[in-house]
């Protein structure tokens, strides 16, 4: 019996601890998996790496330039299923249609990658509109092509975008995962180790970035008495520097970050813009502040 032939395509660091969670919760030891790490966030080449070196046997990494290269190699390689970060919009189901065209037999999975998995309101106004004139979909796992979406939260899934019988719950959580392979998700990752903060006090406080710095939340933020954090989005390229900031790696998910900063704090204040670290992280002792 040949083996399936799977592939991911994976375009920010959550995306890869959600594949590695779901691979390890539902698929089989006899599949052959190729995770493709396009080059869309800081130090993806070396998060690459690093988990190439991790991993052997059936599972392969792979770095690309970008996502319209991932589409060629799906095609090439003639695989048996794909996992996408996204089933939506115009672009989206262009490819998703070439896809099938080559390939009729390709079930097009889709996975969980954060808030906007559970969100109606990706598209709003004219373009909302025009996309559902053309029988486009506009919310995660509503494309007629696709075939699984894989869901830590089904029934809020199903609360927030409606019921579906491709719906598949990943059994597991994002927390329990790091719990359980924290290890060598650190090494992949290239977590902080502990020894290198600067712990003065009992608690911290995080500043989590959106795709741009907010400088004055910044100026409010460095007034604030304790440790103080800035975690970059991962898809910010240049190196950031603020007086009396400490900053965190930011192709590191947010989510390792936290589990590694309560071992040496009692409580950690993360200030965000809406993060979806607020979907995972699963400890009291985090609190979770909004940025007017």
């Amino acid at each position: 019996m040949s083996k399936d032939k799977i592939a991911f395509v994976i375009t920010k660091p959550l995306q890869l601890m959600v594949a590695l969670c779901l691979i390890k919760n539902k698929l089989s030891d006899s599949s052959n998996i190729t995770i493709y790490v396009t080059n869309s966030f800081s130090d993806a080449k070396l998060v690459t790496l690093r988990a190439s070196g991790i991993f052997d046997g059936n599972m392969v990494f792979e770095f690309l330039e970008d996502k319209n290269s991932f589409y060629y190699k799906v095609i090439k390689n003639k695989y048996s299923q794909v996992f996408l970060d996204s089933d939506v919009g115009f672009q989206t189901f262009i490819h998703l249609i070439i896809l099938k065209i080559f390939n009729p037999f390709l079930k097009v999975n889709i996975y969980e990658e954060g808030y906007g998995t559970y969100s109606r309101n990706l598209y709003t106004g004219l373009k909302k509109c025009l996309l559902n004139f053309l029988f486009i979909n506009t919310s995660y796992g509503k494309n007629f092509i696709t075939y699984k979406v894989y869901l830590f939260n089904p029934d809020k899934y199903i609360n927030e975008i409606g019921g579906s019988n491709k719906i598949i719950k990943i059994n597991s959580t994002i927390w329990s995962f790091i719990e359980e392979n924290h290890e060598y998700l650190d090494f992949i990752f290239n977590t902080i180790k502990v020894n290198n903060l600067r712990v003065k006090s009992n608690t911290c406080c995080v500043y989590l970035t959106s795709w741009h710095i907010d400088k004055s939340f910044i100026n409010r933020f460095s007034k604030i008495d304790c440790d103080l954090y800035i975690k970059p989005h991962p898809h910010i390229d240049k190196k950031i520097n603020f007086e009396g900031l400490f900053v965190l790696n930011g192709s590191t998910p947010f989510e390792l970050i936290i589990f590694k900063l309560l071992d040496v704090y009692e409580t950690i204040r993360v200030y965000d813009h809406g993060s979806a670290a607020r979907l995972y992280v699963e400890n009291p002792r985090v609190e979770f502040y909004s940025i007017e």
